[in-house]
């Protein structure tokens, strides 16, 4: 029901969807969808969590033996990856509709991978990555809000590395590092990324 559900809200708008379509897609009468949901919208709703749940367990399993990921720049490059195979979750989230952002900030692998991110973040400042001035426990709750309502949905509009991506992004690198790196262009993004690693790698040597 769910496969079929995320097949016919992607390919179609929500008012042009019919429960027979979705039940005809899951070799269902219509009747048995009630079996287990109110109606159409409680079904798109559950498709749509189902296929960022699913995109994002699968980010978290490609990063799972990735040492800090977030630091070397393998998140976000591993996120937009992965999304055009989840096109509710891109549909849905390319939208940037407030209320449907607070709902993904809740959703149970949104929490997983922003914990990933913050638990980075805390070991690359114990070993000397990043600035040692900041708490940056406290900070990355603050951070949440700018990830899963704007970088992410630019990643799934297609926006990763464009120029809005830069500016928002800047606004992090300045409290994360010192000196400041400049990354104004992918080549020079990535030799910091190069020095990033390298650095990781020295401090899990010792």
């Amino acid at each position: 029901m769910i496969a079929s559900a995320i097949r016919c809200f992607s390919d179609l708008e929500f008012k042009d969807v019919s429960l027979a379509m979705i039940a005809a897609g899951a070799n269902m009468v219509p009747q048995g969808l009630y079996r287990y949901f109110t109606g159409k919208t409680e079904l798109y709703m559950q498709a749509w969590k189902a296929d960022v749940e699913e995109l994002q367990s699968e980010v978290l399993n490609r990063l799972s033996t990735e040492h800090l990921s977030s630091i070397t720049g393998q998140l976000w490059p591993t996120y937009q990856s992965l999304v055009e195979a989840h096109p509710l979750a891109q549909k849905v989230m390319s939208a940037r509709n407030s209320a449907d952002l607070d709902i993904f900030a809740g959703f149970e692998s949104t929490s997983a991978l922003m914990d990933k991110i913050e638990d980075e973040l805390v070991e690359a400042q114990r070993i000397g990555i990043l600035r040692q001035d900041q708490d940056f426990r406290s900070a990355t709750r603050g951070t949440r809000y700018l990830a899963t309502h704007v970088l992410l949905p630019m990643i799934f509009d297609g926006k990763y590395m464009s120029s809005d991506w830069q500016d928002t992004v800047s606004v992090l690198i300045g409290n994360m590092f010192y000196p400041i790196p400049d990354l104004s262009t992918p080549e020079k993004v990535a030799e910091y990324e190069r020095q990033v690693r390298q650095k990781i790698e020295l401090a899990r040597a010792d």
